[in-house]
């Protein structure tokens, strides 16, 4: 049996691919900082300087970057003949000018993160990001990836038929609804709010959101994980 939909969560969607545009933004203006002291980093740097920089001052760990980085592309850690340590060779590097990489991360300097970082959306999806020819993008068909990992089916064929019952009577309700001033859906009694910010409701297997009638996944879920149907416990 083809699986039945059962929710789309289209602002975590819309937060997820708004949040996937701005990282490309952001994170090409740090990798075109960086290029600019001489430096190639990796998404995965990248990535690991904007977290960093949401949680502590970027001062703190950019140069340490610069300096690391410049250690790994050296040769040999000898000077005059005698030979160091990398820890002494990283001790005599003049550092360059890294105030272009400050700058780019400021985005998401503490607080400022939550312009770039929508919603839920709490972290970059950088197995959507590519870089090739210095140019960061997201992947082919990144919006579809997200909007596919918000979009929830059955998972069995006897969910399937369940989820298919349970619509039937949903939208019984919702016709009653609609010809008799919402009689139902302001009669029949709330339970509690689940994760998709509907409510349980006094009939098993359904909720209630803005007056109209649904299957409850949790319900469904429950359903999946045990073969049995339970009231008012899947929550």
């Amino acid at each position: 049996m083809n699986p039945v939909l059962l929710y789309t969560d289209t602002k975590r969607i819309t937060d997820e691919q708004t949040t996937l545009a701005n990282v490309v933004t952001l994170y090409q203006s740090v990798y075109n900082a960086i290029k600019a002291v001489g430096i190639t980093p990796t998404i995965t740097e990248i990535d690991g300087l904007v977290r960093s920089a949401r949680a502590q001052t970027p001062q703190d760990f950019i140069n340490p970057y610069v300096a690391n980085k410049i250690a790994d592309s050296a040769t040999s850690f000898v000077v005059n003949g005698v030979t160091l340590t990398r820890a002494a060779f990283q001790s005599m590097i003049a550092l360059p000018n890294t105030s272009g990489i400050l700058a780019a991360l400021q985005p998401v300097w503490g607080a400022n993160s939550q312009r770039v970082f929508i919603g839920d959306a709490k972290a970059a999806r950088t197995d959507l990001l590519s870089l090739a020819n210095e140019v960061i993008g997201a992947v082919a068909g990144a919006n579809t990836t997200i909007a596919n990992l918000f979009t929830y089916y059955t998972a069995s064929d006897a969910s399937a038929g369940m989820a298919a019952q349970l619509q039937a009577i949903a939208d019984a309700l919702n016709t009653f609804n609609g010809a008799n001033s919402s009689f139902m859906a302001k009669n029949i009694p709330t339970i509690a709010m689940n994760q998709q910010g509907s409510y349980e409701c006094g009939i098993p297997g359904l909720t209630i959101s803005n007056g109209n009638f649904a299957v409850s996944m949790s319900f469904i879920r429950k359903y999946e994980e045990t073969g049995i149907m339970e009231f008012a416990r899947w929550w």
